[in-house]
């Protein structure tokens, strides 16, 4: 499992993201805004399976948010659902303090967007 020194540093790479959508930001702001208003419920799915004891699930949930984070550039949160995936794909259970850390880089992503007026 990765370390917190190997988690990614920034909230946001947009020129990385941008490159990634071939240089069309208006197609990056589209794909960010679906991220920012899916990712809650996300969290909310992963929290219920984990409740639920269907880690299949929540591993799901996790590489789910993992690669959408990747895509958009949300390096930290991306850094945080790896950890969260790789965890249950190791037959472990996530913490609450890395679930909550997941939902903290959430919240620095939507500063980090808002203070970008990218929304």
């Amino acid at each position: 499992m990765r370390g917190m020194s190997d988690v990614p540093k920034k909230i946001l790479d947009f020129e990385q993201a941008l490159d990634r959508v071939g240089g069309r930001k208006a197609l990056l702001v589209k794909i960010i805004n679906t991220f920012v208003h899916e990712i809650p419920g996300q969290i909310a799915h992963l929290q219920q399976a984990l409740r639920a004891n269907d880690m299949e699930e929540a591993e799901r949930k996790a590489h789910g948010m993992n690669g959408s984070a990747s895509l958009i550039g949300a390096d930290r949160f991306r850094g945080k659902a790896l950890q969260i995936e790789l965890c249950l794909k190791s037959g472990s259970v996530p913490t609450s303090e890395q679930l909550e850390e997941l939902d903290g880089e959430f919240q620095a992503f939507m500063d980090e967007v808002g203070r970008r007026k990218l929304l």
